[in-house]
Parts: structure tokens; C-alpha cells; sequence
């Protein structure tokens, strides 16, 4: 099956019949936008640097310009899609009766914790960034099987999106994977 992750969704009206949504791709680099605009002009280079120190990354910008696009990456699981019933329809990706619709922060946080790799510092900006409606995931809400997340078609569709995601704002991806990896090994 055909994992297509561009046309899952991120915004569209309630009682939208007419089928209108904003792609979650779109909305992942909006935010991104925002949070680079916040970054330039916004923070004092002291807290800039103070997160530079705290990340351990080479372009903290870049960093958290990603995390913070990808905050919403929880929505491309299949409890969330189907809150709208007729842009299912259009999906090529399989639904099952027993879908959990777990709020899409705490997917998020799991996708962003595996995604980032293996240590502490992403497993905190993955609940940092799946606490953005204010309820902050526990270590407990992030462990999630196929009914939250779906099955291996949903795993892939998440990993093209965010890769697609990254390259767009220039963040790599495998390498903060292998940073992370690293620096967490006694």
C-alpha cells in the first residue's frame, strides 16, 4: 500500500461538507515559519545561546525550528484522520474498528522521542512539544501499540512526512538522530 502522507490533514472546519482542509505538511511549515521568525527576532542572543548550550547541537535554530514545526505530527495517525470521515475516504491508508483517537499531542510526543533518538533530551522536547494544548504527556502516555498509532503504513507515512518536513527547513534529520544516539552512550 501506498503510504501518500500528503494528503493527510491538519485544519478544516468542523461542519466542512466541501471536503476543505489545511494539509498537515502546510501547517507543519507554518509553524516552522513562526518559530524561526520568533527565534531572529525575538529571543535574546543570551537565551539563544543558553539554548544552544542545552540542546548540544551544532544549529540550535534549526533544532527547534523542527521540533516546534513538528509539534502536530500526532495528528497523521489514523484516531485523528478519522474525525473527518469523507477526507478518510481519500486516504490510501487502512483504518481498523478498534482506532484510539488519543490526543495527538501525546502521538506526537512518542513520533518526536523516536524520531530524535535515544536519550533524555528528546524524550523532554518530545513532551514539551506534545504538551502544546497544555496538558504535558507523562513517560506512561507516550507508550502507545497500533490502536493509537496504526500499523506499519501509518509508521511510514509518519517518517516521509517528517523527512519531507525536515528537508524543506533544512534540518537533517538522520543526523540529529545520530547525534543524540551518540552523545547518550556511557
Amino acid at each position: 500500500m501506498d503510504a501518500d502522507w500528503r494528503q493527510l490533514w491538519a485544519k478544516t472546519a468542523q461542519d466542512s461538507s466541501d471536503c476543505h482542509y489545511h494539509p498537515l505538511l502546510c501547517h507543519m511549515l507554518d509553524i516552522a515559519a513562526v518559530a524561526g521568525l520568533v527565534w531572529d527576532d525575538h529571543l535574546t542572543s543570551g537565551l539563544r545561546k543558553r539554548l544552544e548550550s542545552a540542546l548540544g547541537v551544532g544549529d540550535a535554530r534549526t533544532y527547534v525550528v523542527f521540533v516546534a514545526g513538528a509539534h502536530d505530527i500526532g495528528k497523521a495517525c489514523p484516531g485523528f484522520q478519522k474525525k473527518m470521515p469523507k477526507l478518510c475516504e481519500r486516504l490510501q491508508l487502512p483504518f481498523s474498528t478498534n482506532d484510539q483517537d488519543r490526543p495527538h499531542g501525546f502521538i506526537s510526543a512518542c513520533v518526536l522521542k523516536e524520531s530524535l533518538g535515544p536519550c533524555s533530551t528528546s524524550a523532554l522536547l518530545g513532551q514539551i512539544a506534545g504538551g502544546h494544548h497544555g496538558v504535558f504527556p507523562r513517560s506512561v502516555d507516550t507508550q502507545m501499540g497500533r490502536d493509537s498509532l496504526g500499523n506499519s503504513d501509518w509508521t511510514t507515512a509518519r517518517r516521509e512526512l517528517l523527512s519531507a518536513f525536515a528537508n524543506a527547513i533544512g534540518f537533517d534529520l538522520n543526523r540529529a538522530f545520530q547525534c543524540r544516539a551518540e552523545t547518550s552512550t556511557p
